[in-house]
Formats: C-alpha cells, sequence, structure tokens
C-alpha cells in the first residue's frame, strides 16, 4: 500500500499451525527459540504474546534460562577469560568509552534490548548482599566507612532538585489504599516512625480537635489575615488550584486546645509543613508577625497576655 513515502509493510498473518505451536512452547522455550523455528524475530514473538495476553512468569523464564545454559560453549570456567584480570590502561580506556553512554547508544536499540533482558533474566532470584543490614552495618563495607557516593552525583540534593520534586509531587492525592501499604511497609522496614522518630511531639497529631475549632472560628482568622498566608503572601484562591486545598489555619504553640486567634494564623500548605520542624522559631516568629500586624501581647515565655473578644472580629 503507497501513501507517497514509501511502500507500508502489512502486518503478517500467523497461521493456526503457527500460533499452535507458539501457545504450546512458550512455557519451555525462549521468544528467540520460537522466532528460529517460525521464521520471525523475538520482538514479534513477544508482541504477540503480548497481544494474545499471555505472559511468562519469572519462574519460567528462570527454567529457560538454566536449560539453556549449557548450550554456551564459553559460558563461566568455559570462556578463554576466566580468571584473568584486564590491565589498568586498558580498563581505564574501555571506562572512558563508555562513560555516560547507554546501552541504546553503543550497541543499537534491537541489540540493547536482548542485552537488558539477558541482564534481568540473570538477577532473578538473587539476593543483593545487603539485603536486611543497616546503613552504619553497609557503609563498613566500603573504603572509610562511607557509601561511594556520598556527597557526589547521588550526595545532598541542590535547591533546583528539591523544588523540582515539590512541583512533581505538589497536588498530589494518595488513595486510602496506598496510604495504608505506606504506612506497613514502613512498619515493617523497621523505619523511624512514631516514637522512634526524632521529631515525635508524645502524639499530639493525633489528638482531636475541640468544639469550639470549627468552621467559623476558621473564618475568622482568615478573614482577619485577608485570606493570605502570613509567611509567602499566597491567596486563598491560588492555594486551591496549587494544593487542591484552601489555607490551614495553624495553632501558633502547637496547642489544639487553646483556641484563640491570638494563638492562630492562617498558611498554606508548603508553609504549614516546614512549621513542624524547629518550633522554638516558629512560634517567636508568627507571635511576632502578629504583635507588629494587631498589636497582640505576649510574655517573654510565648504566653498570651491580651485576649481579644471573639465577637468584635465577627462581621
Amino acid at each position: 500500500m503507497d501513501f507517497g513515502r514509501g511502500t507500508v509493510k502489512m502486518a503478517r498473518k500467523y497461521t493456526e499451525k503457527e500460533l499452535k505451536y507458539i501457545l504450546d512452547n512458550y512455557h519451555t522455550m525462549s521468544n528467540s527459540e520460537i522466532g528460529k523455528h517460525i521464521g520471525l524475530t523475538m520482538d514479534a514473538i513477544r508482541s504477540k504474546l503480548r497481544r494474545l495476553g499471555v505472559r511468562k512468569t519469572d519462574i519460567e523464564i528462570k527454567k529457560i534460562y538454566q536449560n539453556n545454559k549449557h548450550k554456551c560453549a564459553h559460558h563461566g570456567k568455559n570462556h578463554p577469560l576466566f580468571g584473568t584480570h584486564r590491565p589498568y590502561e586498558l580498563r581505564k580506556k574501555l571506562s572512558n568509552l563508555y562513560k555516560g553512554k547507554t546501552f541504546e547508544e553503543l550497541h543499537g536499540e534491537i541489540e540493547a534490548k536482548k542485552i537488558k533482558e539477558k541482564i534481568s533474566i540473570g538477577n532473578i532470584g538473587k539476593i543483593p548482599w545487603n539485603k536486611g543490614l543497616s546503613a552504619n552495618e553497609t557503609c563498613i563495607h566500603y573504603k572509610n566507612n562511607k557509601f561511594p557516593n556520598t556527597g557526589k552525583k547521588f550526595g545532598p540534593m541542590s535547591e533546583e532538585s528539591k523544588r523540582k520534586i515539590s512541583i512533581a509531587n505538589t497536588g498530589k492525592i494518595r488513595s486510602e489504599d496506598t496510604k495504608k501499604r505506606l504506612s506497613e511497609l514502613l512498619i515493617k522496614s523497621k523505619a523511624s516512625v512514631l516514637e522512634k522518630n526524632s521529631n515525635w511531639q508524645g502524639g499530639k497529631s493525633f489528638e482531636i480537635y475541640p468544639r469550639e475549632f470549627n468552621k467559623m472560628f476558621k473564618f475568622i482568622v482568615k478573614q482577619r489575615d485577608g485570606f493570605l498566608c502570613l509567611k509567602c503572601g499566597m491567596r486563598n484562591e491560588d492555594s486551591k488550584i496549587l494544593f487542591k486545598t484552601g489555607l490551614n489555619v495553624h495553632h501558633i504553640n502547637y496547642d489544639k486546645t487553646l483556641n484563640l486567634i491570638e494563638n492562630c494564623c492562617c498558611l498554606c500548605r508548603r508553609c504549614h509543613s516546614e512549621t513542624n520542624f524547629n518550633r522554638p522559631h516558629w512560634i517567636k516568629f508568627f507571635q511576632s508577625m502578629l504583635t507588629e500586624r494587631y498589636n497582640y501581647r505576649y510574655d517573654t515565655e510565648g504566653n498570651i497576655i491580651q485576649i481579644i473578644n471573639l465577637e468584635k472580629m465577627i462581621i
């Protein structure tokens, strides 16, 4: 069929005999072997199996690899270079040759797929040497008791990288199943959760808010601050677009039971998350801002001196 840009080759139709051969042997034969018997490539057989809704399991792939292992005359100890070491000059030359290049650039797309498939099959069933070891136990096996990439390419992230990750994750809503699964993984991995975490505050986040912390009270605080984030100045409308939620009402001294306008301020989601760290600093910071804006008074320990009647704030 000619469309003016050359001839387009139509897809090959499989006979019933060929389809039966593929479905009868894909459990025990590799795609390459099936393709050689029918006269097609390994990628064509893989695509056909995918269209038929058939997928080999990892166990089947491992068995096929083990069965075909002996067919390689130069495998393992039979390889002529087994046990030999390349000179340092040659290793350095090869390193510079391959540095920064992908499999596709070195071998082409078709050969790169074959290489990746071989690597994937070879790694099936292998257990990582550092599985179950803590970070400190893993560091012992490295030079100077440090990870080889510490401070380098995979070291501390730059502010630009942090900003990109923050933008990519902004507005993502995880389902309850995802949250539950992540929580179970953290507990299973014995991570620093709950009492083990350095930021543990005695379980304040699990405390229930009192009745007076209601929609009316939140509206009064937001109206007082002009529906703007007290720290960055983000508008309530922009917060709904960016974070999929409106501005939050933050308790300045982190006491949920003290629901007074002198102890609350309006923050966006990003700024609110920052207040989970270095709490004494943020208490002084927001109290000084409220003192400057609304002439609220606090003592040296952060306690409220002047209490304003809420009824005067309601319009």
